[in-house]
């Protein structure tokens, strides 16, 4: 278990500086050939399929609990086999319909209007829009591939690839720019790259995983049954991706109602280093979900080890970037947006939460516990905004993070940390008893 996170992490934590090399490497070409203007436009654009994160439908968890435990016996490989092909042919299915969006807004010429970009960029570039969602449409049901590969514990393969992906938007802006193209059509970078990734953690699952591509690639072979059980865990899971974000990023949001415009660059900055610290754990603690879904006679004792173990490095994590932050803000910023130590304590303290709720999130991936959390996650939304409203008022820009924490804390960590136990325990009852 500890190996998986560390190699989860560990490859996560190898590509960041490249990502980050090539990000700004992008940013340079960008800016200096066609502008800042453009490069914000190009970026509006490129990047726009990250406001529908739940594109995928929540198909990628039935996946990834079905291959996780298709080495059980031939009745689970096969249903893995069934799985797999359903989602990939749903979400086929929902990529064509995001396609479509982009041709009528193309055809009724809406989309420039809609993002409010000039009209003189749009007109040299009509089929910006289009350029921009296909790639990323056709990765949809090639992300499978980076399900399966987490089912089969090999999470590290993808932080691995994904480093490819802005490689590829690197080198994909180069070209285009010597091709001399309309500025909007850069935005096809980036999808690109999220592209070349999701082609190859596809061809990369195949293979190791022992799954027939015939198989995958038949239509004629999906089962109604089978669809309505990817769907069990994939509704749920829709929920959790759409709830939890919008209450952990609706904070910039109440702040500029609310706040000071001293405040929502305050929060953003300590947000922007929030995100990756966080993401490292993310990372480490999604490695736990393949190993939980197997049964075991000892998921309690498992289950108990992994909260100790990310309550260990969510305390480390919360600790370096409480000290951090304000320097490095400072720094950056020429102390222009500061970051105020009550917020750098609210984010560390939120860095702490959500590492300990990570096991217990991971654990209750099968289709019964997926909706549990999909109900918390809805009844954390409900509290969360009134409650950042109301703290952002007496608190200022560390109001909404302390809502954010009072919300996860009550409605996510604590009730499915009891589930989560009680199911474990429930489990070696039920192993002890077979055996």
């Amino acid at each position: 278990m500890i190996r998986s996170m560390f190699l989860s992490s560990g490859a996560r934590a190898i590509g960041l500086p490249v990502t980050a090399v090539a990000a700004a490497l992008t940013t340079f070409l960008i800016v200096d050939e066609r502008g800042a203007a453009a490069y914000g436009y190009v970026m509006l654009l490129g990047l726009l399929f990250q406001l529908i994160p739940f594109a995928d439908l929540g198909m990628g968890a039935a996946v990834t609990t079905a291959v996780a435990v298709q080495n059980r016996s031939e009745v689970d490989r096969s249903h893995a086999a069934d799985v797999v092909r359903a989602a990939f042919w749903m979400l086929v299915c929902s990529s064509v319909v995001l396609v479509v969006a982009a041709l009528t807004l193309t055809a009724f010429d809406a989309w420039g209007g809609a993002l409010q970009i000039p009209g003189s960029l749009t007109s040299q570039a009509p089929f910006a829009l289009v350029t921009a969602f296909v790639p990323f449409a056709i990765s949809l049901p090639l992300g499978i591939g980076q399900r399966i590969l987490l089912g089969q514990g090999k999470n590290h393969y993808v932080n691995l690839i994904a480093v490819l992906g802005p490689v590829a938007a690197l080198a994909t802006t180069w070209l285009l720019l010597r091709a001399d193209l309309a500025s909007m059509y850069l935005a096809m970078a980036t999808p690109l790259g999220v592209m070349v990734v999701a082609a190859i953690c596809f061809v990369t699952a195949l293979r190791t995983s022992g799954l027939d591509v015939r198989e995958i690639l038949s239509p004629r072979r999906i089962r109604r049954d089978v669809i309505a059980q990817v769907w069990r865990s994939a509704g749920p899971m829709l929920v959790i991706m759409i709830t939890v974000p919008v209450a952990l990023q609706s904070d910039r949001i109440i702040l500029a109602h609310v706040g000071t415009g001293r405040d929502v660059a305050s929060y953003s900055v300590a947000a922007q280093f929030y995100t990756p610290t966080f993401s490292l754990i993310s990372t480490a603690a999604v490695a736990l979900w393949p190993i939980f879904a197997q049964e075991t006679s000892h998921a309690l004792r498992q289950w108990k080890r992994a909260v100790a173990a990310l309550a260990v490095v969510g305390g480390m994590a919360a600790f370096c970037y409480g000290v951090l932050i304000r320097p490095v803000a400072d720094l950056l910023t020429n102390a222009k947006a500061p970051v105020d130590l009550s917020l750098a304590v609210a984010f560390a303290v939120l860095i702490l939460v959500m590492a300990l709720h990570q096991p217990s999130a991971m654990f209750l991936t099968t289709a019964d516990g997926l909706r549990f959390q999909a109900i918390c996650s809805a009844l954390m939304v409900v509290v969360n905004i009134p409650l950042s409203l109301y703290l952002a008022h007496q608190m200022g820009s560390a109001g909404p993070v302390w809502g954010s924490i009072i919300s996860t804390a009550a409605f996510q960590l604590i009730p499915a940390a009891i589930r989560a136990a009680r199911v474990a325990r429930n489990r070696e009852i039920e192993m002890a008893a077979r055996a």
